[in-house]
């Protein structure tokens, strides 16, 4: 995209995208490209368990992968109690898996585009509030789609979709609705708390429809709920990038390039793993 097409937001503020891609500072940058990138390529080989990268990509990511098993260590024993609790309750017998891990991490850039987006209309008093009942819903999701096994039957694999898209919206609806009680919002603001439900059941469904058949589709039957999820976080971020550039509204675009700016930055990796396994035969 040139520079001379313009983006006007609401506001009549002038932007090029470029100023767009800019103006999220270099912070954001160096965070999606040192933590969104790796957690989007561990799940790539999450999916496509026979896939590696050359070995100087590979030694990344396996380093990457070691440094959330140890920080994720301090959350795991919540997991592990948690999942002892539903045994003698349930008879579940229920083991995490390390994918949860990243795919926390990919959930926790989608939160982190909604409550920069919050903060920056200047609804800061409830910026916490959301983030908080969102991460909770984002760890609750991810640990959900971390039980599920690699070649998990069709409801299991529409569950690990499902589940943290839903809950995702389950933590925006008691967020905001808590944040009705304490703070006034501007009439133009409010918005119904049913549509938060609404379409947390539309996108869970949609999601498990989808990972249902992929799994039929798929000969491997490996992980296709993982698959739905962040690839259809990534449609999630460019549908708002595009549309915010159909509507010359900047705030649509910058909230779309903060969810996907770590893959952007994967795909760049794939496109050096391409290159650097041409030109050194390392397949």
């Amino acid at each position: 995209m040139s520079d001379d097409v313009i983006l006007q937001n609401t506001e009549g503020e002038d932007l090029t995208l470029w100023g767009a891609i800019r103006d999220l500072g270099f912070i954001f940058w160096l965070f999606t490209f040192v933590i969104g990138a790796p957690s989007i390529l561990s799940l790539i080989q999450t999916v496509f368990v026979d896939f590696r990268f050359v070995d100087l990509l590979q030694w990344i990511i396996d380093g990457y992968s070691q440094l959330l098993d140890t920080l994720a260590s301090v959350l795991e024993p919540i997991a592990i109690a948690l999942f002892r609790q539903m045994k003698s309750l349930f008879g579940f017998d229920l083991s995490l898996r390390p994918h949860w891990q990243p795919l926390f991490i990919v959930l926790s850039i989608f939160i982190s585009a909604n409550t920069r987006s919050l903060w920056n209309d200047g609804y800061r008093e409830t910026t916490f509030l959301f983030a908080f009942f969102m991460v909770i819903a984002a760890l609750l999701g991810s640990w959900i789609a971390g039980v599920i096994p690699s070649n998990a039957v069709w409801w299991m694999q529409g569950l690990a979709a499902a589940a943290p898209t839903f809950l995702l919206f389950v933590g925006m609806w008691v967020a905001y609705g808590l944040a009705s009680l304490i703070f006034t919002f501007p009439e133009g603001y409010r918005k119904p708390l049913a549509s938060y439900l609404l379409r947390g059941c539309m996108l869970g469904i949609s999601a498990f429809i989808l990972a249902a058949v992929i799994s039929f589709v798929r000969p491997t039957n490996t992980h296709s709920g993982v698959l739905v999820l962040f690839s259809g976080m990534f449609l999630y971020g460019a549908f708002w990038v595009f549309e915010g550039f159909r509507t010359r509204d900047v705030p649509e675009v910058r909230f779309g390039l903060r969810v996907v700016g770590g893959f952007l930055f994967a795909i760049v990796f794939l496109g050096l793993n391409l290159i650097l396994s041409i030109t050194t035969g390392n397949s």
